[in-house]
């Protein structure tokens, strides 16, 4: 309904998807990026961000935001890789178990 969904396909099948949302119902967030396990390490997920983050970019976007949890280090480095910096950290103590890591990137 409210069009926050990339999906990739392969050979009419789907591979991926990105997931974002509104950060303070302006800032893109991706709320999550899935790739199928016998499709990684192929660049899929690559395509698949450098295609939501021009969607974003051609909406006007200035900033992308995302997060992880600190002691996810694959995607920590995944986020890093394609651009993003840790702009902060906050805690959630009984839900998680370590400290949810904010990531941001600035387009312009």
């Amino acid at each position: 309904m409210h069009k926050e969904y990339l999906i990739l396909q392969e050979d009419g099948l789907e591979i991926g998807f990105i997931r974002w949302s509104s950060f303070w119902g302006k800032i893109p967030y991706m709320d999550m990026i899935f790739v199928l396990p016998s499709s990684r390490t192929s660049g899929a997920g690559k395509l698949l961000y450098r295609a939501w983050e021009k969607a974003m970019a051609d909406r006007g976007a200035g900033l992308l935001m995302t997060s992880c949890e600190r002691d996810e280090q694959e995607p920590l480095r995944w986020h890093m890789a394609n651009g993003f910096e840790i702009v902060g950290e906050v805690a959630f103590p009984g839900f998680q178990n370590g400290k949810e890591v904010f990531l941001a990137k600035i387009l312009v």
